[in-house]
């Protein structure tokens, strides 16, 4: 009777975790209907605020920590304790700071000021991903992993050309939850065009930038998933 409770309870809570997605999905559907009834400028910032990286990060953060409850060493406030530190409140930290000084917008629109905090966010993950290694927690070490590599490889093109961190932030995360959780998460996928939406309609990308964040954060994050299981 122990084993089975100690089996169905984090597999109940892993998908119940999807499909309160599912449900913050149609509630954001529902802020597009009524946004039509009102500034679609506004709506799109609001958007933004629901869907930025370090919110989507913080949903991530509770995800995974709950899946890697299949893990017997596994300690859940430990685990979620670090994840919503190192993948959330690090790099939020800098940004607000920053922010307050009157360094950056809210945004950090300007291309050439996001490499410091990049850089900044990039050692977040290093210390999270080392952590996550010695404590054998797999699942979140690779998650945190995979926000190094995509950031990574964000803060090398953003050097030369400015590319989307709203659409990287989401579309990473999306490829995670694919690759771990399987079909039933592909309705979450429609945060993507919602997210090409709103960036657009605040005229805070291109087209190719957008564009360019989703197939980079995509691909990035299935070969560390591909990788991390071949090597385990």
């Amino acid at each position: 009777m122990f084993l089975f409770f100690s089996w169905i309870i984090p597999y109940l809570l892993n998908y119940s975790l999807i499909y309160l997605c599912i449900i913050r999905l149609f509630f954001i559907s529902n802020i597009i209907t009524v946004g039509r009834m009102i500034d679609e400028n506004k709506l799109a910032q609001i958007i933004s605020g629901l869907l930025s990286p370090v919110s989507i990060a913080l949903l991530v953060s509770i995800i995974f920590s709950i899946k890697s409850l299949n893990n017997e060493s596994y300690n859940l406030f430990v685990g979620l304790s670090l994840s919503i530190f190192f993948l959330v409140l690090f790099p939020l930290i800098f940004i607000l700071y920053f922010y307050k000084k009157g360094v950056i917008d809210l945004w950090v629109s300007d291309r050439k000021k996001r490499t410091p905090l990049y850089i900044i966010s990039i050692i977040g993950y290093i210390i999270s991903s080392m952590i996550f290694f010695i404590l054998d927690y797999n699942i979140l070490f690779t998650i945190s992993f995979a926000y190094l590599c995509v950031t990574t490889v964000v803060m090398i093109i953003n050097l030369y050309t400015k590319i989307s961190s709203h659409s990287a932030g989401v579309a990473g995360p999306l490829a995670a939850i694919f690759y771990v959780f399987g079909i039933v998460s592909i309705p979450l996928f429609v945060l993507v065009p919602i997210v090409y939406w709103a960036r657009r309609k605040l005229n805070a990308h291109t087209p190719f930038q957008l564009i360019m964040g989703v197939i980079i954060a995509i691909i990035v994050t299935f070969f560390v998933y591909y990788s991390s299981n071949i090597l385990q």
